[in-house]
């Protein structure tokens, strides 16, 4: 596993590169001072080495097989990275929560980034406007890029590893995202009086389409931030 060193101001240091022998033992035993890590000559030097050291082994990366494994930890998913050098032998591990599940908080999030789109866009009277004059093929293209770009950006933030372990869990998340956010605008809609659903229901899908364009973007991105 990685070793960290830290001080009480605020310095730490990640070895996740240190490998076996010599650069292993040095720096098992290799400590900064608590007050000032950097304030003598060794200590500089000593700092120096250590990442002299992780950037030629960054270097190398090339050179090393990484092996990857689905684990639970209290019931949510985790993948274990290992990694090889070329004869085999175990250079490091670390454990990496996944965000492939779509839980209640992933449902707020997607919520509330609806919202920060659907409030502005759905207050002004050109979208009302355009709406109306939109026929429904322009409408349709409307809600297909809005898919196309959720399907997009949460396969690459999230199951591009893992699509062919995970796809109803992929198909989940662009599902629900779009349909929170198609909720959201309809609900904005409806409160300021510019979603007709009995008078003229056309009317209204085509308006709650043409503002989740927008809203249903930024509820993916505040889908990510974790």
């Amino acid at each position: 596993m990685s070793q960290h060193y830290s001080a009480s101001c605020g310095v730490e240091l990640d070895y996740t590169l240190l490998c076996h022998g010599v650069w292993r033992q040095r720096y098992e035993t290799f400590s900064l001072d608590p007050c000032d890590p950097l304030s003598t000559l060794e200590g500089k030097q000593e700092y120096l080495k250590v990442f002299s050291f992780i950037t030629m082994m960054s270097r190398k990366q090339s050179n090393l097989t990484t092996k990857r494994r689905l684990v639970h930890i209290s019931g949510k998913p985790h993948e274990v990275k290992t990694y090889y050098d070329e004869h085999g032998n175990i250079l490091h591990k670390e454990v990496v929560p996944l965000m492939i599940e779509f839980y209640l908080w992933d449902v707020m999030q997607v919520i509330v980034g609806a919202a920060i789109l659907a409030i502005p866009v759905g207050f002004t009277e050109e979208a009302w406007e355009i709406s109306k004059r939109l026929p429904w093929p322009n409408i349709l293209i409307f809600l297909g890029i809005s898919v196309l770009f959720i399907s997009v950006f949460v396969y690459y933030n999230y199951y591009r590893l893992h699509i062919s372990t995970h796809r109803w869990e992929f198909l989940k998340r662009v599902f629900f995202t779009y349909l929170l956010a198609f909720m959201v605008v309809a609900l904005l809609l409806t409160l300021i009086d510019r979603a007709p659903w009995l008078a003229n229901t056309t009317l209204a899908i085509k308006r709650t389409i043409l503002v989740a364009f927008p809203a249903s973007m930024s509820a993916a991105v505040a889908d990510t931030l974790k």
